[in-house]
């Protein structure tokens, strides 16, 4: 909860409708069932960059949502 006061703080000042969750588990399979329970119309996360080795050998949590959503998935890099 501490590492989330802080954005948690700037969305309030700034007027932004927010809503978090904090879920246990795998976490590609966390947000993708977050997502559809939500009825999100789609996904948008951040990715480290790595590529697509990096993916592969080390594990990706955006390319599991990418895989296991049922709506569109946006990634920032």
């Amino acid at each position: 909860m501490a590492v989330l006061a802080g954005p948690r703080e700037r969305l309030a000042q700034a007027a932004i409708a927010f809503d978090f969750h904090i879920g246990v588990g795998d976490p590609g399979q966390v947000i993708a069932d977050y997502a559809g329970s939500k009825r999100c119309d789609e996904v948008v996360m951040g990715t480290h960059g790595r590529g697509f080795l990096g993916g592969v050998v080390l594990g990706s949590v955006a390319q599991k949502v990418v895989q296991l959503a049922a709506m569109p998935v946006v990634l920032v890099k």
